[in-house]
């Protein structure tokens, strides 16, 4: 939620980065305590030095009498995971507790000191002392501190959402958990082409350059993601933080488009049973409205399609799969574009660790795929025009020595069939990336294997058949040849 103000409130916010405190695998405590008391000074510091600038009357008098201020932090998902705690567990969720305690009662301590010296706020009043917020938040001598000489300010504490300051030290904003291990970043200006980079997440880059991964998917289970965490986790984290804040906290729990109706009114209702002040939920694909429009502008709307040359832009809410080839010259990835809520694939790019001509001509090659899917083309027809294209040599020979290569006779059609195998899994929903992340739920997983016909091997020529793996054969050069696994029968 927003953080609550009094007409010509200010908010004044900064925050720890809690990330920073671990050091040999445990939180520093008391290197937290210290900073905390120069922190809350800082702040007030910042308070006196701006309240003559404020520009209504309003705002200077209000700032004045009630002295808010609003120490939070961020970074929590960084800190769990450099603690190998799993976000929202019983022991992420202790570990919370113990530092929200910690903050709030330290910082409440140091606004008592900064009163003993300066005075109270000027609206400060003594029943303060019997507030649940004070009576759960402080210890013995801070109470008595409180007692003796009150508080310099009527608001401490406030988790902010943190966004800008999060990207800028590349930590997990607020009390969020990372939003994904990886994502896809483009450039167009570098290398006077499209050139697509995947981007891991500090924190996950990190990990992995440490224990030498070279994949997401060794990732340890600890490291959740906003897609695929409990949404009722994220009320569990915030639950526990807001017993020691005594303003507002900032929180967005992410849904899949296939959310229902009946999801969201649970995690409200859960919300709401916990005590939470307020929450606030995001189900991907969706976008605001005006809160008036005709029939006819929504008509408009609904009915819109691709005109012959237009290329479709980038919507919300896409999820990439990865899959693994092994071509004739060595292995690629296939980084592939899906949009979850319609079962399509929008884009494709490959990323492969050699070098050379080859190789930019493969992503030169996927980049035309996405091209012609963001025009209205279909993999289907792109099928179509491969057919009748000869093999790769490199294929031939490292099939002729045994070697395991990935469907196809090129580096081309590997991509087109690994696509094709995508969306076929995206038609019948077992796509495995997708259940994980909540897209597709009560799916049983079949696994289909292709039965060989008893056939002989001319008989399947006959038919048009390849004898090794069951494709349809195509005519090239006046022989027989097999797309799928560079089978010729002239060999």
């Amino acid at each position: 939620m927003e953080e609550p103000l009094p007409a010509g409130g200010s908010c004044l916010l900064g925050s720890f980065n809690l990330s920073a405190y671990v050091k040999d695998n445990h939180f520093d405590l008391k290197e937290f305590k210290k900073d905390i008391k120069t922190v809350v000074k800082a702040m007030n510091d910042v308070l006196d030095e701006g309240l003559a600038l404020h520009p209504l009357e309003i705002q200077r008098k209000t700032v004045g009498d009630y002295r808010q201020i609003g120490v939070g932090v961020m970074g929590i998902a960084d800190m769990l995971i450099k603690l190998g705690l799993k976000y929202g567990e019983k022991e992420s969720i202790d570990l919370c507790d113990k530092i929200g305690f910690i903050l709030a009662n330290e910082s409440l301590k140091s606004s008592a000191i900064l009163a003993s010296e300066f005075g109270t706020y000027p609206k400060y009043k003594d029943c303060i002392l019997n507030s649940q917020y004070i009576l759960n938040n402080t210890s013995k001598d801070t109470y008595e501190l409180i007692e003796r000489y009150g508080l310099r300010n009527s608001q401490i504490l406030t988790i902010a959402p943190t966004g800008s300051l999060s990207t800028m030290l590349g930590i997990s904003g607020g009390i969020e958990p990372i939003f994904m291990n990886s994502y896809t970043r483009k450039t167009e200006s570098l290398h006077n082409e499209d050139v697509y980079y995947k981007v891991y997440t500090p924190i996950v880059e990190e990990y992995m350059n440490k224990n030498g991964l070279l994949d997401e998917e060794e990732l340890p289970e600890y490291f959740v993601t906003a897609m695929n965490l409990d949404p009722l986790k994220r009320v569990d984290m915030q639950s526990i933080w807001q017993k020691h804040i005594d303003a507002s906290i900032s929180s967005t729990v992410n849904l899949p488009n296939e959310a229902t109706v009946e999801d969201v009114y649970n995690i409200y209702t859960y919300a709401w049973k916990q005590g939470l002040k307020g929450i606030t939920i995001y189900r991907s694909g969706c976008k605001r409205e005006g809160i008036l429009i005709t029939n006819n502008e929504n008509k408009d709307v609904e009915n819109k399609e691709l005109k012959r040359g237009e290329w479709e832009t980038k919507p919300d809410g896409i999820i990439e799969v990865t899959r693994k080839l092994k071509s004739g010259c060595g292995k690629m990835t296939l980084h592939i574009g899906i949009i979850p809520q319609e079962k399509r694939i929008f884009e494709v790019y490959v990323t492969s660790s050699s070098r050379g001509g080859c190789v930019l001509n493969i992503q030169n090659l996927a980049i035309t795929i996405s091209n012609a899917l963001r025009m209205g083309s279909s993999l289907q027809s792109l099928k179509k025009s491969y057919e009748g294209t000869g093999s790769c040599p490199s294929y031939a020979t490292a099939r002729a020595k045994g070697k395991k290569v990935s469907k196809g006779n090129s580096c081309g059609t590997s991509i087109l069939y690994a696509l094709l195998d995508v969306e076929e899994n995206l038609k019948k929903e077992t796509l495995h990336e997708l259940q994980n992340l909540g897209y597709y739920n009560k799916v049983e997983i079949d696994n289909f294997k292709i039965k060989k016909q008893e056939l002989t091997q001319q008989e399947l020529i006959d038919k048009d058949l390849c004898p090794e793996c069951g494709e349809k054969l195509i005519s090239t050069g006046g022989c027989k040849s097999c797309i799928s696994c560079s089978w010729s029968k002239c060999e």
